[in-house]
């Protein structure tokens, strides 16, 4: 290589490794912050005006308007931000907020709304969880599917679409991308209560996590009980779900379930 050709490579090579180390920061899924990441946060606002403006109580027929939204919070990995969109009725109405998600490119501003199968209501993180190999840990949450009701309770996750370069409600199969982990009493002909329990851990000790849960099912008048345990899992790509009925399996999966909730009706 001749000295001209060194020296028209060589700035090459800085400026390709001062962008990608100015770029570090989003090679892994992280949740920005003010105080790091102010200038970003400021952009995703501006790209989400139309979505942060209150309703206006004359389109949005029949229902409540929601005059108070506000970004709950922003995760970054590579290009891609996953946000989430708090309503309220009112800013000092907190009693159970309802939250959307959406993409955001940060090269492009496009951006596109998550679906989700269920309304999501006083949407609140787990963790980040891997659940078979990736790119990236899934973004676990759980959340209620309405307020003033007899709410049912579920956990989804969020889970990076490499070839798409977006965020995804995953899939777990026939029970879509909510999987059911309790519900207040359920008022009808009788009284159905719902005791459950769940947890995220490496139940089939395969490197991955799993999600386990147990839910007891009982009649106040007819004293009837449904007492399932299921567990969730991947496998290559897929999703499973198990319902566990072997004896010695359900003990112990019921001494996981059971740590730290010495308290609970089902670890009585």
């Amino acid at each position: 290589m001749d000295k001209r050709r060194l020296f028209l490579t060589v700035p090459l090579i800085l400026m390709l490794a001062c962008s990608y180390v100015n770029g570090k920061q989003f090679d892994t899924f992280r949740w920005l912050t003010e105080e790091e990441d102010k200038e970003t946060l400021i952009k995703i606002s501006q790209v989400f005006t139309d979505e942060l403006k209150p309703d206006d109580p004359a389109k949005i027929g029949p229902r409540l308007p929601y005059l108070y939204k506000y970004i709950y919070k922003v995760g970054v990995f590579r290009s891609t931000a996953l946000v989430i969109i708090g309503h309220r009725e009112n800013k000092d109405h907190d009693t159970g907020d309802l939250f959307l998600s959406f993409n955001c490119d940060l090269s492009t501003n496009e951006k596109s709304r998550i679906q989700t199968s269920q309304m999501m209501w006083v949407w609140r993180l787990y963790n980040l969880v891997y659940f078979e190999f990736a790119l990236t840990p899934d973004i676990v949450f759980e959340y209620q599917n309405c307020t003033e009701c007899e709410a049912s309770r579920y956990i989804s996750s969020f889970q990076y679409d490499r070839r798409n370069k977006k965020w995804k409600v995953r899939s777990w199969g026939e029970d879509g991308d909510a999987i059911f982990i309790g519900s207040d009493p359920e008022i009808g002909v009788e009284t159905r209560i719902y005791d459950c329990l769940h947890k995220i851990q490496d139940f089939d000790s395969d490197g991955f996590r799993d999600i386990a849960v147990r839910c007891r099912i009982t009649g106040t008048e007819t004293h009837s009980v449904i007492d399932t345990t299921i567990v969730y899992t991947i496998r290559s790509g897929s999703p499973q779900k198990r319902k566990i009925q072997e004896k010695k399996q359900l003990l112990k999966i019921q001494s996981t379930l059971c740590e730290g909730q010495s308290g609970h009706p089902l670890c009585k």
